[in-house]
């Protein structure tokens, strides 16, 4: 019976015997790294995982199996100045890779720590070493360093006195009010119960066209109570009706309305029609040239029905030159070509008597 069971022992041991290939696996046996590998071996579509390898922790998140590249090069660099992004959406985009990529606690910090450059990674460096293995404390000191510091209040003051602007579309500034909000919020440390309707009624009080305003205020006090409409009803509902549909989309000058709403423009045409005409009469009326008042020495240079023609000289005699029968030697005055004109007038060296 022993030699038997040692005759068993020999031929296990022996790395040149046969292989039976329908022997069970031990999924939990060790394995030599110094095993040869035949190439040539089929490949086993459901191979047993051996619960004794450990883990390569170079390759964790990595994805190799799937082919997936190393997803921090995907990922923007953060300096701290001179960047287009705020440290807080840095950090949010970083967050979100680390979800999408199921990213382990312990790798977190020295990726993070991989993405940053120029005084950003200053700024990490002076932690201790403690504090430079644990992500969140990174996270915070990168907030201290390049996070915004603007009160509340003063960002809330911001997003109330915000407008549409001359050249800003409604998409751009429905965008920009809801940064601000959102900025408030996150200095806040939680959003405000009622925000929707706070950023539906700054959108409503600050666009610039007055009928629009009007249609949009008009929408939101038909809602019911227990159904009112939201910013993102008012907002799709001033594209629809400005003609804009989209951030990209030049606004369109033509406006659409429901057949509901035909008396309500007819309304507000007449209503504008009227204005701009009383506009007009008022200043016309204001533009009517008066009477300028007589002048006592342009009085003296005119004759009863009008005023006196220029008179013209001889440049070869010096002597006057008529405007009525253009002789030389006398003026109009004294002219006798009509007949008309007395002989006194003429030479008033003559005498009568």
């Amino acid at each position: 019976m022993m030699d038997n069971q040692n005759a068993n022992d020999e031929v296990q041991d022996d790395p040149n015997a046969p292989v039976d290939p329908n022997a069970p696996v031990d999924p939990n046996a060790p394995v030599d790294p110094n095993a040869p590998v035949d190439p040539n071996a089929p490949l086993d579509p459901n191979p047993p995982i051996n619960q004794n390898v450990p883990a390569n922790p170079q390759l964790a998140g990595l994805n190799v199996g799937l082919g997936y590249t190393p997803f921090d090069r995907k990922l923007p660099k953060f300096t701290g100045t001179g960047t287009s992004m705020t440290v807080e959406e840095w950090i949010d985009e970083v967050e979100g890779a680390f979800q999408l990529f199921n990213v382990p606690a312990g790798h977190r910090a020295g990726l993070l720590y991989r993405q940053l450059e120029g005084e950003a990674r200053r700024q990490v460096n002076v932690l201790s070493n403690g504090d430079r293995v644990d992500v969140e404390r990174l996270k915070d000191r990168l907030i201290e360093a390049f996070g915004d510091t603007a009160p509340v209040s003063v960002i809330m003051g911001q997003f109330y006195s915000r407008v549409q602007l001359s050249r800003e579309s409604l998409q751009q500034y429905a965008l920009a009010l809801q940064e601000l909000l959102k900025r408030a919020d996150r200095r806040r440390g939680e959003p405000l119960a009622d925000n929707d309707v706070i950023l539906r009624d700054r959108f409503l009080d600050g666009i610039r066209d007055e009928w629009l305003r009007r249609q949009l205020r008009r929408e939101v006090m038909r809602a019911p109570a227990d159904n009112p409409r939201t910013f993102r009803d008012i907002k799709e509902e001033a594209f629809h009706v400005s003609g804009e549909w989209g951030a990209s989309t030049r606004p369109v000058q033509a406006q659409q309305m429901s057949m509901g709403g035909e008396a309500d423009e007819l309304s507000r045409l007449r209503m504008d029609t009227a204005r701009a005409l009383e506009d007009i009469r008022k200043e016309i009326a204001r533009l009517v040239v008066r009477p300028a008042p007589m002048n006592v020495n342009n009085q003296a240079a005119r004759g009863p029905t009008g005023p006196f023609p220029r008179n013209r000289w001889d440049p070869a005699s010096g002597r006057p030159i008529c405007n009525r029968c253009d002789q030389v030697g006398h003026i109009e005055r004294y002219c006798r070509s009509d007949g008309r004109q007395d002989v006194r007038l003429a030479n008033p060296a003559v005498n009568p008597n």
